[in-house]
């Protein structure tokens, strides 16, 4: 099985997104990464 990763990047922080992107992409991708001025969270 190929592992997928989504990487959404955030100008700002955005923490109350996460759980709507959560939602939206679960399942569709092995690993949701989250940036945020040059930290990955």
């Amino acid at each position: 099985m190929n592992k997928i990763a989504l990487l959404v990047l955030y100008n700002h922080r955005y923490d109350k997104n996460i759980p709507i992107i959560e939602k939206i992409y679960e399942g569709k991708f092995s690993y949701l990464l989250y940036s945020r001025n040059n930290c990955i969270y």
